[in-house]
């Protein structure tokens, strides 16, 4: 399906769309998502592109100004990446201090995606994300399988109810080894393997579409041409 066929189905409908991209750090899921709206940009479909991970607003002033303070070279990215997970790996040992922080951070992201998502989709727009709820619990709730909690994805299941559902939902799929090599601010190929186990254990159940992040940026576009949803 040609990008030209798939905006217009998209602009007979006269109905929000909403994408998503998610997966890993370095799969490719902003380059793919900027390719999308670029490709779609000279059609008469409102689009927008969106980094919809949760991102907190007080601590994340607090992180700014450490790593102002504190991480001035460019080489410590990946040590920065460790020191954070590792800390947060130690707050998770309390199931309860777990739960308490799932709750105040999907909480926190459900009012982002409100803001980010839903008022465009209300607007007729087809909303592109890099990156989406379940980003935001396999790399700030859970980060490892030892982590994962029934509560936790209880909790996260429930309140998913209160976002908008993707019309499609991507997952990019690519070799962990070769998504450490494209980013300089992950901490290692294991934290990498931990994530990928996470999301290969949670896509049955939140109906994504898989792709092969290791084909070319074309044929990649190609494919998510041809998951478009079509209406009418």
């Amino acid at each position: 399906m040609t990008s030209e066929r798939a905006s217009r189905c998209l602009i007979e409908s006269n109905k929000g769309v909403l994408v998503t991209f998610s997966g890993m750090d370095g799969v490719g899921k902003t380059t793919l998502a900027n390719l999308l709206i670029a490709n779609l940009g000279h059609t008469k479909l409102k689009t927008r592109c969106v980094h919809c991970r949760y991102k907190p607003f007080l601590s994340g002033l607090v992180t700014a100004f450490l790593k102002r303070l504190f991480m001035r070279k460019e080489k410590v990215a990946r040590r920065e990446a460790y020191m954070l997970i590792e800390t947060k790996k130690r707050f998770f040992k309390n199931s309860f201090i777990h739960l308490l922080y799932a709750f105040f951070v999907i909480t926190d992201h459900i009012l982002q995606v409100k803001l980010k998502v839903s008022l465009p989709l209300r607007g007729n727009e087809l909303v592109v994300c890099d990156e989406y709820f379940m980003d935001t619990f396999v790399k700030d709730i859970t980060m490892e399988p030892k982590y994962f909690r029934w509560a936790t994805f209880i909790l996260a299941w429930t309140l998913y109810r209160l976002i908008p559902r993707p019309h499609i939902a991507f997952f990019i799929n690519v070799d962990q080894n070769t998504a450490f090599q494209r980013k300089d601010d992950v901490p290692s190929v294991k934290h990498l393997t931990n994530l990928a186990q996470l999301y290969l254990a949670l896509i049955s159940l939140y109906d994504f579409k898989v792709i092969d992040g290791s084909m070319n940026l074309d044929s990649l576009l190609t494919e998510v041409l041809q998951c478009l949803p079509l209406y009418g």
